[in-house]
């Protein structure tokens, strides 16, 4: 009997690299082509958007992004959209233990 073989696949899994590399809403553009690099995206998307600020690559929506990106637009929402809920979460917790802080020191 003839081995069975999964038929073949012609996809490429692009994974990012583990490169923590911080962005941030003051993050410069500089800091924004360092982060998009970071994030394994093409050339051509870097230099599109490393042009940017934070504060500006956060306000552009999924269509924007896939004018200015193509195919890969919708994966930049993506990413760009993780790293603001990872923001807002972040600041939530720092908000969080400010007011946890001031409560015990109240009763103390």
């Amino acid at each position: 009997a003839l081995p069975i073989y999964p038929p073949q696949r012609n996809f490429k899994v692009v994974k990012t690299q583990q490169v923590y590399v911080p962005l941030t809403y003051d993050s410069s553009a500089d800091e924004v082509k360092a982060w998009l690099e970071a994030k394994g995206f093409s050339k051509p998307t870097v230099n599109q958007l490393g042009i940017l600020t934070a504060a500006q690559i956060f306000s552009l929506n999924k269509d924007e992004l896939r004018k200015v990106c193509g195919e890969e637009g919708s994966r930049v929402y993506s990413q760009i959209m993780m790293q603001k809920s990872t923001l807002e979460s972040s600041q939530g917790e720092a908000e969080l233990r400010e007011i946890m802080k001031r409560r015990q020191e109240k009763y103390m």
